[in-house]
């Protein structure tokens, strides 16, 4: 075999891992496929394949340990996911601890907590807090995503920790300890904490009240003062139900509002006035294609709400495209709310992007999005995306930038 300077070969490793998608198997075949080739290939290879992790709960004896006492692969992981990671657990406290202790270039990570062994933080050992806290006290990491779903629950100091030392937080969680003293999370350098830039919430206040009265209260209240990026999970069907009392607190520096609907669209929601606010993402899933009549009923308080608004971007994600089938039920115009975004001075752009599980082309649904926004595409602000499903794979890391 001819012998290339290893910098050439490393470039071409590199080309050979450049991908638009995540998970692209086809990709991660060829890059296996380079690491078994040849020594001068394997390092590279290896790189690029262990750049994002994700380790489901495993069973016993845990297979995954080699990997976790593997100090050079796990030193390549730059992008961490642990699905149902049960601190509890006695047969995987060694892997646990392994793995906290050995993934230290960490910059992403996404924790999903699972409380089935019925572990309370305060109960928890030295030899795995330690681990623990070290690893979210690394230099590298700057976005972290913690969920509790029932059963599991956090203690407000870990958010607070949260809040006061990424630039970048998602929160999906449905109940706080109350019950649980402070937690003491070894302190960041001052040189590595970067300031709260973005946010995902997903919770409902009614039923989490004590984290929503940790985000009202004034510890937390300063580090939005510099957010930029804030997304809203709608926890109940028509309204914020509170969220929205965090958005005045976010001051000036707020630019991009991202509101999720997810299935709960039926219904138009209320913001309050955003005077500032450039950017406003509106995302919707449902089994049917089409623009939600809640989500467009929103669009007729944005110059009141959002008069500064710059640019709009519709997200629908749907199991099925119907409309090549009964075109007639999506022939009603939308005039009140293309009004709306006329009345918009500072508008430039309005996207919509949609996305169907089963259908490997659009058919209609581009007429219905120029009938519904007829105003905009004559003013040549419209721009529309259709992407069948298969190219837009789960993003572990979806809530963050890269």
């Amino acid at each position: 075999m001819v012998d290339f300077p290893q910098e050439l070969i490393d470039a071409i490793i590199d080309e050979v891992a450049a991908t638009k998608h995540w998970f692209d198997y086809l990709d991660r075949e060829t890059l296996k496929s380079c690491a078994l080739a040849a020594h001068a290939f394997s390092e590279q290879s290896q790189r690029h394949l262990f750049t994002s992790l994700t380790l489901w709960k495993i069973d016993s004896p845990p297979p995954g340990l080699t990997l976790a006492t593997n100090a050079r692969l796990l030193s390549y992981v730059l992008n961490l996911t642990l699905m149902n990671l049960d601190l509890g657990d006695q047969e995987r406290q060694i892997h646990n601890i392994q793995l906290f202790t050995l993934c230290n270039r960490v910059t992403r990570c996404c924790i999903r907590f699972s409380g089935r062994s019925g572990w309370k933080w305060n109960s928890l050992p030295d030899e795995i807090c330690g681990p623990l806290f070290s690893f979210l006290a690394l230099p590298t990491l700057r976005c972290l995503q913690l969920d509790a779903f029932p059963g599991t629950s956090l203690p407000p100091s870990l958010i607070h920790y949260a809040l006061a030392s990424y630039s970048e937080v998602a929160l999906n969680i449905f109940q706080l300890e109350t019950d649980t003293d402070a937690v003491l999370l070894p302190t960041r350098p001052p040189a590595h904490i970067q300031p709260l830039s973005k946010l995902c919430l997903s919770y409902q206040p009614d039923s989490c009240p004590g984290l929503h009265t940790l985000m009202l209260g004034d510890d937390v209240m300063h580090h939005l003062q510099h957010l930029q990026h804030l997304e809203l999970v709608v926890p109940r069907r028509g309204s914020l139900h509170g969220l929205e009392e965090i958005l005045p607190k976010c001051g000036d520096s707020l630019q991009h509002l991202i509101i999720n609907f997810e299935w709960r669209h039926d219904d138009p929601l209320q913001l309050p006035h955003l005077p500032e606010l450039r950017l406003l993402t509106l995302k919707a899933a449902m089994r049917r294609l089409r623009i939600p009549y809640g989500l467009m009923r929103t669009l007729i308080i944005l110059p009141e709400c959002t008069p500064s608004l710059e640019v709009l971007t519709i997200v629908v994600v749907s199991e099925f495209d119907e409309t090549q089938l009964y075109p007639e039920f999506h022939n009603n115009r939308c005039t009140e709310e293309d009004m709306a975004l006329k009345s918009l001075p500072r508008l430039r752009e309005v996207n919509v992007d949609a996305t169907t599980a089963y259908l490997e082309r659009d058919e209609n649904f581009s007429k219905v999005v120029l009938t519904d926004f007829r105003m905009a595409h004559e003013a040549g602000k419209l721009s529309y995306v259709y992407q069948p499903a298969h190219s837009r794979k789960y993003h572990p890391m979806r809530y963050f930038s890269n």
